[in-house]
């Protein structure tokens, strides 16, 4: 006997958030973006996952936002005389995560 699965038309959540007074617009894309590096790097050194972890990261929030402010947030993050940095992005990605999942993020201990 066969299985079958249907995909189901999935939520497309939309978040807004406020960095330093400008307003963005995230629309949430597929979390599988955002966690097949977790798979893919299994066995690779914590090096190489923790930058391919950051690109996807950042390549997730950039699928999320519109165009404009996905260039303007990685020209601030290129920037070296604007303060923005992973530290703030890494908090932002909480928030969306959190709000797009239904699930609040829980802080790792000793951070």
């Amino acid at each position: 006997m066969t299985k079958d699965f249907t995909t189901a038309k999935r939520e497309r959540k939309v978040v807004e958030f406020t960095l330093d007074d400008e307003t963005y617009t995230f629309t949430a894309p597929k979390q599988a973006g955002l966690v097949m590096s977790v798979v893919q790097t299994v066995g690779v050194d914590k090096a190489s996952t923790d930058s391919d972890a950051v690109r996807d990261l950042l390549n997730w929030l950039g699928d999320g936002l519109p165009d404009e402010q996905a260039t303007r947030l990685l020209a601030r993050l290129q920037d070296p005389d604007d303060d923005l940095d992973l530290a703030q992005i890494n908090d932002i990605a909480r928030y969306l995560i959190s709000q797009v999942s239904n699930r609040p993020t829980r802080r790792r201990s000793g951070s």
